[in-house]
C-alpha cells in the first residue's frame, strides 16, 4: 500500500514538473505559452498576433467582446504542420513545423496559421449566440415498453457551416498577404469542377459528411474559393456582414438577408461561374497540345501515389502509395519492372526516398514518437536499419559513393541542410538558419560535388545549389551557451576559429566563394522538386509558372528551360532514370497517380523571369526574447464549460422500471488548457410526473490527472489517474392491485344479521365472493459509489487499467396506501338476492393505510455493499474509412478480471425493539461473499467490397457464484430480492433486441451477434431546417444469448441426444433476427447525429413458444387449457427460474440523437 501511495505522489510530482517547463510570453492582447525548444516560433507567433490583431478586431467590431487570447506553441512533431482554435475558451494552438502537404502551396507558415486561427477566434465569437453555455442537451426516452423510443437533441450556440468558417479564416489571412489563392488550391477546385466532384452545399457544412480521399480538404478549399467569389462579385463588405447575420437555426437565411438570393441560388451561380471559367481554360490547354504521359496502371491503386524514385539503373521504382485505403495514408513500395513484383515496407511512411548508387538500398524516414529518423532498407536482405535517434530529419538522399546522406533537419519551425555518414556518425550542418527558412529535397549531383534543393524564405519556393563540401556550421555554435570550456577542447576550438571567419554565426551559410551557393531558378512562380539528370547537365523540376504545375527541364550550360508536360491538373515530384525516362505524380480530381514519359515526347520553350536578387543568407539577429517581451513561467490556466441537461424518461433500479420523471441539471467541467488535469461534476434533479414523491437526485464528480499534459505530448506512455464519486437517490412509487374470486356452491347457509344478536339464516344460497386489494409502495433507493483508478496506455491501440470501487446501495420501503375491498353476491334458485339486501351487509371497503399515516417497513437498509478490485486490458483499432462514423470497421477486444467482496441482504427479518424505542420493522439478514469475475469481449467489423460489412460480436462473462432466485416461495421474507447488482441481464436493444429488457438473468453469460451491413444511400445531400442528411445504411442481424445460474460446468448438459448421435444442446439459448436502418445527419453543421429504426423478432425455441396462458391474481402467468376461462394464446418466454413472461412477436426501436 505504501508503495502505491509513493507511486501516486511521484506521478503527481512529475505532472507538476512537466507543467513547470512551459514558459509564457505576455503581450497586450495575448499570452503565448511555449515549451522548451520552441522559443523562436513563440517569438514569431507573438509578433504576428500583435501585428494582425488590431486590424482584425476593428474589421469585425471585436473590441467589445475582447478577452485575453491564449496561444499554445508546440514543437513536438515533424509531421504535424497544423493549428487549431477554440473560440469558446479563447485558445489557439500552433505547431512550429511548417505545413508541407500535397494539397497546399507554400506560405509563411507562422503568419499564415496565426492569422487563420485568430480569424476563427474573432469571427466565431462574433457569430455565436451569447449564451452562457456552449452546448446543451435535451432528451426524451421510453424504453420500458414496445416500441422503445430514445430522442436526444443538442442545442449549440453557433450555427455556421464549416465551409464558411474555414473560408473566412483563409480570407482573413489573405488580407494581410499571409495566404493566397495559390496554384494548389486552384488545382483542387479546377479538377473537382471539371470532373463533377464538387462538394454540395450541404456537404460543405462539415468535414465529417463526405469523408475519404481529400474531401476534408475540399471543405477548406471550396470555402475559401466561395469567399473569393463573394468578394469579387458582391464586395468585401458583404463578406464581413455575413459574420453578423448568422441565424439561430440555419445559415441559409443569412445568405438571403445579405445577398438577396437563396443559398441554393448562390451556390448554383457560383458553380456555373466556375464551370464556365475552368471549361474555357481546359479548352485552351487542349488547343495548345495536352500532354501528361502514360498512367502507370501497374502501380496506381490508391488516392495517393507520390514521391516516386527510380533506381539508378531504372529497373525499380520506389514510391509512396495509399493502396486501396479511403485516405492518403501511405506505405512505401518498391516495384520491379522486370518481375512486376511489389515489395512493401510495413507501417506508415511519408517521405522522399533516396537510392544507393548500386541500387541495393534505399534511405527514407520513419516517424517515431512525433520525430523523424533515418532508416536504410536493404532489398536483398529485406531488412531495415535505423541510423539516427531524434535527428528530426526528412528528405534523405545518398551521395554517389553511398557513404554520406544529405538530409533536412527540422527544429523550432526552421530547416537546415545536413550531412551524415551512412552509419549514423559525423553529423554536420551546411546551413545555420534560425528564421523559419524551409529546405526541401536535397539531392547530390552525379559527381557528388553539389547539392540541389528547393527552399522557401517567405514568398515562394526557389531552386538553389550549394557545394557538398561547403564549410559546415562550426560546432562551437552549439557550445556557445556553455559558460566554460574544458582545457582539452582548447586546441579544437582554435582550429574552429578559422572556420568561424568563413562561416560566422550571423549568416545562414558560408560565403558563396566557399559554399558555392547560388539560386538557380528564382522567379515569382513556385519552383520545386528538382531532380538531377543522369549526366549532371541539368535537372527536371516542377513549377506553376503557367498557373498550373508542370514538369520542366533546366540546362545548366545555358540556363535554358523547356516545358515537358502540359496537363490540366498538376504534375509534381519528377524522377529520371538512366535512359532519361521520367516518372512523376500527377493530380486528377481527388487522386494523385504516377505517370511516365520519355524525354523529348513533348517539349516547349519556357522562360522564367528572375526576380530581383533575394536575400538567402541573412538570419534573425534581433534582441533576445526576454529583452523583446515580458516572459514568465506558466502558472496554469483553467477553462470552464457548462452543459445544461433536460431529460424526460423512466427511472429504473436494478431490473425494475419506475415512473417517468422530468429532470434537469447542470454539468460543468474545468481543467488546464494543456490537458494535464480536469474536473467534471454534475447535479441533476428529477420529479416523478405521476406520483407525489421526493425529488430524485444524481450528483457526482470525476477528477483526472495525467502524468504529462495531453496537449503537446508525443509519448504513448502517459498514465492517467482518476478519482470519481456518484450518488443517486431514486424514488419509485409502485402501484399494484390484486383481485381474487371464489364461489361457494348451493347448500350453504348464509347468515343475514337482523340486529346485534340475531341473524336470519338463508338456506340453499350460492355465494360469489370477490376480494380485492390495492396498494402503493414507495421505494427510496440510494446508490453511492467511489472509484479510484489508473489507465496506462501501452500502445496507440492497447491499454491496461486498474480500478478500485466502493459501492453502498441502500433502500427504504414505505407502504403509503393499502385498501381492501370485499364484495359478495348471493343467488338462490337462480335469483339474485343481493339487490334486496342492505349493501353494507355484502360489501366491505377498508382503507388500512393512508398517506397521512404510512407504514414504514424499513429506512436506509444497506442491502448491498462491496469492495471491488478490477484489472483490465483493452485493444481497439478503428480503420480510417470514409464511412467510419456510420459503419466503422476494425477490431476491439477486452479482458477484465474483478474481485468483489460483497455484503448482501439475503432476506429480511422482523425486528422487535428491546427498549420500546421505535425502529424499522424489518432488518436485513446479511451474507458476506467472495466473488471472482471474468469478462471477455470481442468485436470484429470486417469491411467487404462496395462498402458492405460483416460484423461479429462475442461476449462471455463468468462469476464463480450461484445466486438465489428473485423469489423463493417457502423462503424468508424477500429472500433473494437484493442480489440484483450481482446478476447479468439480457434483453433489450442490441443485447437480444427481440426480447424486453431484463428478460432473463444469471451469473454466467454468453452472447453472440452477427450482422451484415450495407449502404442504401451513400450521398443524400439534403437538408431540413438545421439538419443536414448525409448517408443511409442498413443492417440485417441475428443474435443468440444465454445466461445461467449454476455452480459448476458439470451441471450443464452441453450435448443432447444419444451417445453416438448427440448434438449441441441449444435449448437454453434465446435467439432473434432483425434489421436496422441507420441515418447519419448533422445539426448545427458540426454535431454528428444518428436516427435509427430497428425491428427484431424472437425465434421459436424450447423456451420461446406460443402457449395458452392465464394471468394469476399475483400477476404471474401459467399455462392453461384452451377452453378454460380467461385463457388466451400468446407468445411466451420461460426464464431460467421457470417463470413465464409474455413477449411481443415483434419489438420496435426508434431513436434520434448523438
Amino acid at each position: 500500500m505504501r508503495r502505491a501511495i509513493f507511486s501516486a505522489i511521484a506521478a503527481l510530482f512529475l505532472a507538476g514538473a512537466a507543467q513547470a517547463q512551459i514558459k509564457t510570453i505576455v503581450t497586450d492582447h495575448f499570452r503565448v505559452h511555449y515549451t522548451s525548444g520552441a522559443e523562436g516560433t513563440a517569438r514569431r507567433v507573438a509578433e504576428t498576433c500583435e501585428e494582425v490583431f488590431p486590424t482584425l478586431a476593428a474589421a469585425y467590431d471585436y473590441y467589445d467582446d475582447f478577452r485575453t487570447i491564449h496561444v499554445i506553441v508546440l514543437d513536438n512533431s515533424d509531421v504535424l504542420g497544423n493549428g487549431w482554435a477554440n473560440y469558446y475558451s479563447n485558445t489557439m494552438a500552433i505547431w512550429a513545423t511548417s505545413l508541407d502537404f500535397e494539397l497546399r502551396g507554400s506560405h509563411d507558415w507562422i503568419k499564415n496559421v496565426v492569422t487563420h486561427e485568430l480569424t476563427h477566434i474573432i469571427t466565431l465569437n462574433k457569430a455565436r449566440k451569447k449564451w452562457p453555455f456552449q452546448f446543451a442537451l435535451l432528451s426524451v426516452s421510453r424504453f420500458d415498453s414496445n416500441p422503445d423510443i430514445t430522442f436526444q437533441f443538442p442545442l449549440y450556440h453557433l450555427n455556421a457551416p464549416r465551409g464558411w468558417t474555414e473560408g473566412i479564416a483563409q480570407y482573413g489571412a489573405q488580407k494581410f498577404g499571409y495566404d493566397a489563392w495559390d496554384s494548389h488550391r486552384d488545382m483542387l477546385l479546377r479538377m473537382a469542377v471539371l470532373e463533377d466532384d464538387l462538394l454540395s452545399w450541404e456537404e460543405m457544412g462539415t468535414v465529417l459528411d463526405r469523408m475519404g480521399k481529400f474531401y476534408g480538404e475540399f471543405v477548406y478549399n471550396q470555402g475559401y474559393a466561395m469567399m473569393v467569389y463573394l468578394h469579387d462579385q458582391y464586395g468585401a463588405e458583404k463578406v464581413d456582414e455575413l459574420t453578423h447575420q448568422i441565424g439561430s437555426m440555419s445559415f441559409d437565411p443569412a445568405i438571403r438577408r445579405v445577398l438577396g438570393i437563396s443559398a441554393d441560388q448562390f451556390y448554383a451561380d457560383w458553380v456555373a461561374f466556375l464551370a464556365e471559367n475552368y471549361g474555357r481554360l481546359e479548352s485552351e490547354i487542349r488547343a495548345q497540345g495536352f500532354f501528361q504521359g502514360e498512367p502507370m496502371d501497374e502501380v496506381n491503386e490508391g488516392v495517393l501515389e507520390y514521391h516516386p524514385a527510380l533506381s539508378p539503373d531504372g529497373k525499380k521504382l520506389a514510391y509512396l502509395t495509399s493502396e486501396k485505403q479511403d485516405y492518403g495514408l501511405t506505405v512505401l513500395k518498391i516495384y520491379d519492372f522486370e518481375t512486376r513484383k511489389k515489395t512493401e515496407l510495413k507501417g506508415w511512411i511519408d517521405t522522399r526516398i533516396g537510392w544507393s548508387p548500386d541500387g541495393k538500398e534505399i534511405v527514407f524516414v520513419r516517424n517515431k514518437g512525433g520525430f523523424n529518423d533515418l532508416y536504410i532498407y536493404n532489398l536483398a536482405e529485406d531488412k531495415e536499419r535505423r541510423i539516427s535517434a531524434r535527428l528530426r530529419a526528412k528528405d534523405p538522399s545518398f551521395s554517389p559513393d553511398g557513404q554520406r546522406i544529405a538530409f533536412v533537419h527540422n527544429k523550432d519551425g526552421t530547416n537546415n541542410l545536413g550531412l551524415i555518414d551512412r552509419d549514423g556518425t559525423d553529423v554536420v550542418y551546411l546551413t545555420n538558419n534560425n528564421d523559419a527558412t524551409q529546405y526541401m529535397g536535397p539531392r547530390f549531383s552525379p559527381d557528388g560535388e553539389w547539392l540541389l534543393f528547393s527552399l522557401f524564405r517567405g514568398e515562394d519556393r526557389d531552386i538553389a545549389m550549394i557545394r557538398a563540401d561547403s564549410p559546415p556550421r562550426p560546432k562551437v555554435f552549439e557550445k556557445a551557451k556553455k559558460k566554460k570550456k574544458s582545457e582539452d577542447d582548447e586546441e579544437g576550438e582554435e582550429g574552429e576559429e578559422e572556420t568561424i571567419e568563413v562561416f560566422p554565426d550571423t549568416v545562414a551559410f558560408a560565403h558563396p566563394d566557399s559554399s558555392g551557393f547560388r539560386a538557380v531558378v528564382a522567379s515569382p512562380a513556385d519552383e520545386r522538386d528538382p531532380h538531377w539528370l543522369p549526366d549532371g547537365s541539368g535537372f527536371v523540376f516542377s513549377s506553376d509558372q503557367s498557373g498550373i504545375f508542370n514538369i520542366y527541364r533546366y540546362r545548366l550550360e545555358n540556363d535554358e528551360v523547356e516545358q515537358l508536360t502540359n496537363v490540366i491538373g498538376g504534375a509534381f515530384v519528377p524522377t529520371v532514370a538512366a535512359d532519361e525516362s521520367v516518372v512523376y505524380s500527377g493530380y486528377q480530381s481527388n487522386d494523385y497517380s504516377l505517370y511516365r514519359f520519355e524525354m523529348g515526347e513533348y517539349e516547349r520553350d519556357a522562360h522564367f523571369e528572375p526576380v530581383v536578387m533575394r536575400d538567402y543568407r541573412s538570419i534573425f539577429d534581433g534582441p533576445k526574447l526576454a529583452d523583446q517581451f515580458q516572459t514568465a513561467t506558466y502558472r496554469g490556466r483553467n477553462v470552464l464549460r457548462y452543459i445544461p441537461i433536460l431529460q424526460v424518461g423512466p427511472t429504473y433500479v436494478g431490473n425494475t422500471f419506475g415512473l417517468n420523471q422530468a429532470s434537469g441539471g447542470l454539468q460543468f467541467s474545468t481543467g488546464d488548457m494543456f490537458g494535464g488535469q480536469e474536473l467534471t461534476a454534475w447535479g441533476i434533479v428529477g420529479k416523478n410526473m405521476r406520483s407525489a414523491t421526493d425529488l430524485n437526485t444524481d450528483v457526482g464528480f470525476f477528477y483526472e490527472r495525467r502524468l504529462r499534459p495531453q496537449v503537446g505530448n508525443n509519448r504513448t506512455f502517459n498514465p492517467s489517474f482518476y478519482i470519481a464519486g456518484r450518488r443517486r437517490e431514486i424514488d419509485n412509487a409502485i402501484k399494484g392491485s390484486q383481485i381474487t374470486a371464489d364461489t361457494l356452491d348451493v347448500g350453504n347457509v348464509y347468515p343475514v344479521p337482523v340486529d346485534s344478536v340475531t341473524s336470519l339464516l338463508i338456506p340453499d344460497v350460492r355465494q360469489y365472493i370477490y376480494q380485492g386489494t390495492s396498494r402503493e409502495d414507495l421505494f427510496k433507493t440510494s446508490l453511492g459509489q467511489l472509484a479510484v483508478g489508473v489507465d496506462v496506455p501501452l500502445t496507440r491501440r492497447t491499454e491496461l487499467n486498474a480500478l478500485y470501487i466502493w459501492r453502498d446501495f441502500a433502500e427504504g420501503w414505505t407502504l403509503r396506501r393499502f385498501r381492501s375491498l370485499n364484495q359478495i353476491y348471493l343467488e338462490q334458485d337462480g335469483v339474485d338476492m343481493s339487490a334486496s339486501l342492505d349493501p353494507s351487509l355484502l360489501a366491505q371497503d377498508t382503507l388500512l393505510v393512508n398517506n397521512e399515516d404510512p407504514l414504514e417497513f424499513y429506512e436506509d437498509l444497506s442491502f448491498f455493499r462491496t469492495h471491488m478490485l478490477s484489472m483490465g486490458w483493452r485493444y481497439r483499432k478503428i480503420n480510417p474509412t470514409a464511412d467510419r462514423l456510420i459503419s466503422p470497421s476494425g477490431r476491439a477486444m477486452a479482458l477484465v478480471y474483478r474481485y468483489l467482496m460483497p455484503t448482501v441482504a439475503d432476506s429480511l427479518t422482523e425486528q422487535i425493539s428491546p427498549d420500546g424505542v421505535p425502529r424499522d420493522q424489518f432488518v436485513g439478514v446479511e451474507r458476506r461473499m467472495r466473488v471472482n469475475e471474468y469478462v471477455a469481449a470481442y468485436n470484429e467489423r470486417i469491411r467487404l467490397p462496395f462498402d458492405n460489412s460483416l460484423n461479429i460480436e462475442l461476449i462471455g462473462a463468468y462469476k464463480n457464484i450461484r445466486l438465489k432466485p428473485r423469489f423463493i416461495e417457502d423462503g424468508g421474507f424477500l429472500e433473494g430480492r437484493y442480489y440484483w447488482p450481482l446478476r447479468y441481464y439480457i434483453g433489450g436493444r442490441n443485447f437480444l433486441s427481440g426480447y424486453p429488457y431484463f428478460t432473463d438473468w444469471g451469473t454466467k453469460l454468453l452472447y453472440a451477434r452477427v450482422g451484415y451491413g450495407f449502404p442504401i444511400l451513400k450521398r443524400i445531400s439534403s437538408r431540413f431546417i438545421n439538419f443536414n442528411f448525409s448517408k443511409l445504411y442498413a443492417e440485417l442481424f441475428a443474435e443468440a444469448g444465454v445466461v445461467g445460474n449454476f455452480s459448476r460446468f458439470e451441471d450443464i448438459d452441453f450435448w443432447k441426444g444419444e451417445r453416438w448421435k448427440s448434438r449441441p444442446n441449444i435449448d437454453p439459448f434465446l435467439a432473434d433476427v432483425g434489421g436496422e436502418l441507420r441515418l447519419q445527419l448533422f445539426t448545427f453543421y458540426r454535431i454528428p447525429m444518428f436516427a435509427y429504426f430497428q425491428v427484431a423478432r424472437p425465434l421459436p425455441s424450447a423456451r420461446v413458444k406460443q402457449l395458452w396462458i392465464t394471468r394469476l391474481p399475483n400477476g404471474s402467468l401459467e399455462e392453461c387449457a384452451p377452453t378454460a376461462q380467461d385463457c388466451f394464446r400468446s407468445l411466451t418466454v420461460r426464464d431460467s427460474e421457470g417463470d413465464l413472461d409474455e413477449i411481443d412477436k415483434w419489438r420496435f426501436y426508434f431513436g434520434f440523437g448523438l
